[in-house]
């Protein structure tokens, strides 16, 4: 009734008695609708405050709590509840309860949906994260475990599903080997080989060996056989760990300078009878990664995909080039350290390389573009088209090449994703720049530090013990190995 006696009050009232009483009436009206415009219950009422951070917390932990009373502590009807909890814990910085919160939806969710239930996945991702935000490797490397036989167990699970986690697992693999201790090396070497074998599995599931992505998933998994490898080559320690795993032989003696160089270190290290044992572990696992690349090559040959199986020529160039240049040299290992002077029978497959792009219509300037520069093995991606591969980065005569991140001494990491998983990766890594040659068999000659971080002796030491254990492509010229004079790479490492 008032809102409409507000609504005509600056209008004519039709009443039939006086003027002066329509006057009174328009007055009183007037007054009336200016007590309501300024009452507690207008438009213009001050708002109540927002709902703080903590006042949202406790009240979430009340209605948890309500929750558990009403249905129990394991009903899957806590869990929107848990895990609207486990984020307020981690607003609040609070990471030691917003892990008690997931472990409790790992109790509900096994205990209703059993021990090998994918609606885990999520929750087991979450803590995994947490772990690394706490610097819990360990922790860190059984949840990468759990979840990798989580996935193997899911099998009616979505192939692309299960294809992304395995690649997810594999690169916290990767950063956990950079970032462990010395002691688990071999463990996390071990486990990024499982991942690799079931990621190739998967990929036969999900892929059709026509589909463009086929060849490149069936790269990634076989560089863990190259990994292996080097890791027994490059890390005496490690390399021990993994052969008595692998091989059941035992050793304890350390080699004089801690590197294994040639048969003699080789021999001082685990007896005079081992090198063939030693020998034949790396050359099994370069020869495994050679032919998962040939049958790679031999699909792209069938299905007439010319210019991968062209490209795909370079990668066997590169997988013989590394057996070549990383094996043991007999003596002493007076002269160079390890490999050969040439380039040997790599240089057949770079050359027949040259020749398929050029006959498949590409020109000498395409080629030396991508080609003219050395790449860093093993590769970290397959290009299968050349105008994908990356090209030459000149600065007058010096060619720069991308930055290097080194999981081991000589060991290039194999996953650009992994320097996302910690936030404070990038600042514990030591940083440098270097130039140098790269001579026709891919090896290192002349280094150079121009800047180191942090610039202390025992770290440009070591800096050119890595660098001189790094092994490239060669520069290509017309199809041939020639020597890069000027090469600058900016180096990370831990």
């Amino acid at each position: 009734m008032y809102s409409r006696m507000c609504s005509s009050a600056g209008h004519a009232i039709p009443l039939q008695s006086g003027r002066h009483h329509r006057l009174w009436l328009l007055l009183l009206s007037t007054a009336l609708c200016t007590l309501l415009a300024i009452s507690p219950t207008s438009a213009d009422e001050p708002e109540p405050e927002p709902e703080t951070i903590l006042d949202l917390l406790d009240r979430t932990e009340q209605n948890l709590a309500e929750l558990q009373q009403e249905l129990g502590n394991f009903d899957l009807g806590t869990l929107s509840a848990l895990a609207d909890l486990t984020e307020l814990y981690l607003d609040t910085g609070n990471l030691a309860r917003a892990e008690s919160t997931l472990s409790n939806r790992l109790e509900i969710l096994r205990m209703n949906l059993g021990l090998h239930s994918a609606e885990q996945i999520p929750v087991l991702e979450a803590q995994m994260r947490l772990r690394a935000a706490r610097s819990d490797l360990e922790a860190v490397a059984d949840s990468i475990a759990h979840l990798a036989w989580l996935y193997q167990r899911n099998e009616d699970m979505d192939g692309g599903t299960r294809l992304q986690g395995l690649e997810e697992l594999q690169s916290w693999t990767l950063a956990l080997l950079g970032l462990d201790s010395r002691d688990r090396e071999a463990t996390h070497i071990l486990q990024y080989r499982e991942l690799a074998e079931r990621l190739g599995d998967t990929v036969e599931d999900v892929f059709t060996e026509d589909d463009p992505q086929y060849l490149a998933y069936r790269y990634r998994a076989g560089k863990a056989d190259a990994l292996l490898a080097l890791s027994i080559i490059h890390n005496p320690l490690t390399g021990q760990e993994l052969i008595s795993r692998m091989e059941g032989l035992h050793g304890s003696a350390r080699p004089p300078g801690g590197t294994i160089r040639s048969v003699a270190d080789l021999e001082a290290a685990y007896g005079p009878r081992v090198n063939t044992v030693w020998e034949r572990s790396f050359r099994n696992h370069m020869l495994r990664h050679f032919q998962k690349l040939e049958d790679l090559r031999d699909l792209a040959t069938e299905r007439e995909d010319q210019e991968s199986a062209a490209m795909l020529e370079l990668y066997l160039g590169d997988s013989v080039l590394l057996r070549q240049q990383m094996e043991l040299r007999p003596g002493t290992a007076a002269g160079p350290s390890r490999g050969r002077a040439s380039t040997g029978s790599a240089s057949r497959y770079y050359a027949r390389a040259w020749e398929q792009l050029l006959a498949i219509g590409h020109d000498e300037a395409e080629l030396e573009d991508r080609l003219a520069c050395p790449a860093l093995l093993p590769v970290n991606e397959l290009y299968t088209r050349l105008d994908e591969h990356p090209s030459c980065s000149l600065d007058g005569d010096t060619i720069t090449l991308p930055t290097a991140r080194l999981l081991q001494s000589g060991i290039p990491e194999l996953h650009s994703r992994t320097g996302q998983l910690w936030a404070t990766e990038d600042e514990e890594r030591a940083t440098a720049l270097l130039q140098f040659r790269v001579l026709r068999n891919g090896q290192v000659s002349a280094p150079q530090i121009l800047s180191a971080n942090p610039d202390t002796t025992g770290n440009r030491a070591r800096l050119l013990r890595e660098i001189r254990a790094l092994q490239f492509r060669p520069a290509l010229e017309d199809g041939s190995p020639v020597v890069a004079e000027s090469v600058t790479m900016s180096l990370t490492h831990h």
